[in-house]
């Protein structure tokens, strides 16, 4: 058996992405055999990552990026580029909060893409910017006491910049999210998300992750007797704290809890695993419970979303890019990551 040291370059024959079976990448505390068993930005750094069933990897290392997949060169030119770093995805989700009036679940599908690229500046700053569509509610709702019969039509825009923790350290990123609601009346409200963690060489990461209401809207919602009821919509403030794992496959999952700005309590978790080549799986789940406890008021506030969905990653491999330093750091927006709230005047 063949041995490489971590600052020995090892020697490829024809593939540069496939090892011999019998070397081993030995990196300090761990070794990679048989295949790249790095499982995350800590772990991978300064790794040669190569795997026999994922030949299209290339190397992984600390500060350096190689993009995976032979679809985007083969194509070039402008639509290469913008699918070299953009996920697709669809799927199902059920939710409900606040704007329900406690009246009413939310099912449905959603589709969309999220993309993720590099600044281009030194300090290894990548921006990232997605949009998503949901629509629910096929059936008709009965919020209040009058029936519709319209679908429930949202579109989530999620942008900002990001910068991953590849060898470990301080990882951050700001978005800016907005929501277009169209239940009973139109609404446009908008949250600024961040997140901030340490990042430990062990493939482990805890740090804070918050959503801030900076802006709502108004809505006029019919009642009996042609009563107008005018509501104020407005995002729900979040401060919580988070646990996250990445996997030695190139998956990575979270679990998190914390408070909203109105004293509630809130929990939730997500992960994406790789299935196969360009595809992945993707999962959350957000969960709010209201200070008010069991009570009509409490049964009113309650909050839930869960989310499922396959994401495509064009002509590349999945497992490289969920893991992949200027893959987006944040999802889109969605239910659960920006609860809306109702107010009277």
């Amino acid at each position: 058996m063949k041995t490489v040291s971590a600052d020995q370059t090892p020697v490829f024959s024809q593939d540069p992405s496939i090892l011999d079976s019998e070397t081993v990448l030995q990196l300090g505390d761990g070794a990679a055999h048989d295949g790249c068993q790095a499982c995350g930005p800590g772990e991978a750094c300064g790794e040669v990552c190569a795997d026999p069933c994922v030949d299209a990897c290339g190397p992984v290392a600390c500060g350096g990026y190689y993009q995976c997949g032979d679809l985007a060169r083969a194509i070039g030119g402008l639509v290469g580029y913008v699918l070299a770093s953009t996920n697709f995805s669809a799927g199902v989700q059920g939710f409900k909060g606040p704007t329900d009036m406690g009246r009413n679940g939310n099912f449905g599908f959603h589709y969309g893409l999220n993309r993720g690229s590099p600044l281009g500046d030194p300090w290894g700053i990548g921006y990232q910017f997605g949009v998503s569509v949901v629509q629910s509610n096929f059936s008709g709702d009965q919020i209040v006491d009058i029936f519709s019969s319209d679908n429930r039509d949202q579109v989530f825009f999620t942008s900002g910049i990001f910068r991953r923790a590849v060898c470990g350290g301080l990882q951050w990123g700001v978005v800016y999210d907005l929501v277009r609601d169209t239940y009973r009346d139109n609404a446009t409200s908008g949250q600024i998300r961040g997140e901030l963690s340490l990042v430990s060489q062990g493939c482990r990461e805890i740090g804070f992750w918050g959503a801030f209401g900076v802006n709502g809207d108004r809505i006029q919602i019919s009642l009996i007797d042609q009563v107008l009821d005018d509501l104020k919509v407005t995002p729900i403030d979040i401060y919580s704290i988070f646990y996250r794992r990445y996997f030695s496959g190139g998956g990575q999952g979270r679990v998190w809890a914390g408070l909203t700005d109105r004293g509630d309590a809130v929990l939730g978790a997500d992960a994406t695993v790789p299935l196969g080549t360009s595809w992945a799986l993707e999962n959350s789940f957000t969960y709010m419970i209201p200070e008010d406890g069991h009570s009509a008021d409490g049964q009113q506030r309650e909050g839930w979303n869960v989310a499922l969905r396959l994401v495509w990653y064009p002509g590349r491999q999945a497992a490289c890019e969920i893991q992949g330093p200027y893959a987006p750091l944040m999802m889109v927006a969605d239910n659960g990551s920006m609860i809306l709230d109702t107010r009277n005047k």
